[in-house]
């Protein structure tokens, strides 16, 4: 039982590196969009309705991963994503864009929490659940370095044209399914009872997410940070060519972001283990509004160079927040608390990206960066408070 237990570790980097396949359309993404006749706005909007959706979806389907089983949460997830992107290889409209991003959010929901839940659980029937914060980032790492070579591969078969490698991400994301079909299901503690299934789960949201104080810091906390430095990825493009990047470079550019995200990744453990978990956190805001008032300030060709400061958070914070949250919580309700994470993430980002996408509009690419560091500093200066009102950050060492 425990040899194939320890199989679901490599499986789960397999699993992981399939579902960055979806960069090789990210870099020619929003230029896909606007070959079709969408608007910044309405990209901004498209995006907005994905995380709206996948705000709806994200605690149920963690539920149902708890309650049916993490495997066949993860089996149904990647048949989502086959299934989303073979919808855009056939899609010209704004409708048809909406569709395929509904289905990806279903994929996306499926597979958020129970992904890693099935790997904590994993790890702690092997006596192995300290190697949590190391695999995980090991997984970031190869996926995210992976991934980097999809950028590079996406910017050559965009020149055969923009619908190529959305052809292409739907041929990997294939084998998402046989991957997820091939993991062993851990033995957890207990399982939550079928009856009640909406009164139970809002009393897990209201005893964990609302009531435990930490819990809830740490969940404002994270849904801050991830706004920022993903929110900030659809404005790269216009940027670039603002600041007169060319094309070809885009996929290298991106392929850039994805192996120094993934080395920040694979060494988050032994970084967050020298910091402690109060450096870890209290640095993570401040970064993203340096990098970004950088962008705003210098608009030239190498201020790309600025989004390492986001690819670091993106990186870093990934690790450091999922093993957080699942050294606060008992294993039977992993998976649901790590979807209201991903749900409470989604909701701040939503909202974050309309206005951006105003103010992008009306004032441009290069400016909309101030308003992003000017928010950041904010919304940061109140999500620490929160956390340190909380009592988390007053231990210095490792949680």
């Amino acid at each position: 039982m425990n040899q194939n237990l320890s199989a679901n570790i490599w499986k789960y980097y397999i699993f992981k590196t399939l579902h960055f396949s979806i960069g090789i359309s990210i870099p020619t993404l929003v230029l896909f969009w606007q070959d079709r006749g969408l608007s910044m706005t309405q990209i901004m909007v498209l995006q907005t309705i994905f995380s709206l959706i996948l705000l709806v979806l994200e605690i149920p389907s963690g539920y149902f991963a708890d309650l049916f089983g993490r495997k066949i949460s993860l089996i149904l997830g990647g048949v989502c994503f086959f299934a989303s992107f073979t919808i855009y290889c056939f899609s010209y409209h704004f409708y048809q864009f909406v569709i395929a991003e509904t289905v990806i959010a279903m994929g996306l929901s499926l597979t958020s929490g129970a992904d890693s839940a099935l790997l904590y659980d994993t790890l702690k029937e092997l006596d192995r659940e300290d190697e949590y914060q190391k695999i995980w980032g090991n997984a970031m790492f190869y996926a995210t370095t992976i991934s980097a070579g999809f950028n590079i591969l996406g910017g050559f078969l965009a020149a055969w044209g923009l619908r190529v490698p959305i052809i292409a991400t739907a041929i990997m994301l294939f084998f998402m399914i046989p991957t997820a079909l091939s993991f062993v299901e851990p033995p957890r503690s207990k399982i939550i009872v079928k009856k009640g299934y909406l009164r139970e789960l809002l009393s897990i949201v209201k005893l964990h997410a609302i009531s435990h104080k930490q819990i809830r810091s740490l969940l404002f906390f994270c849904a801050i940070v991830v706004c920022f430095y993903h929110s900030v990825l659809w404005l790269y493009q216009p940027y670039f060519k603002h600041t007169g990047v060319q094309l070809q470079y885009y996929g290298i550019i991106f392929a850039l972001y994805n192996v120094f995200a993934g080395i920040v990744a694979k060494y988050s453990y032994r970084l967050e283990r020298t910091l402690g978990m109060r450096l870890s956190l209290l640095m993570l805001m401040p970064i993203l509004m340096l990098s970004s008032l950088a962008m705003g300030i210098w608009a030239v060709s190498f201020s790309f160079l600025f989004t390492l400061g986001h690819q670091f958070v993106r990186g870093f914070s990934q690790v450091v927040f999922s093993d957080y949250l699942n050294r606060l919580v008992p294993s039977d309700i992993r998976a649901t608390m790590i979807s209201v994470q991903s749900m409470i993430s989604r909701l701040v980002y939503a909202l974050f990206l309309t206005f951006i996408g105003m103010v992008t509009d009306k004032f441009g690419v290069q400016t909309s960066f101030y308003y992003i560091a000017i928010s950041a500093c904010i919304a940061g200066g109140v999500a620490i408070f929160a956390v340190w009102y909380s009592g988390l950050l007053q231990n210095k060492s490792h949680a």
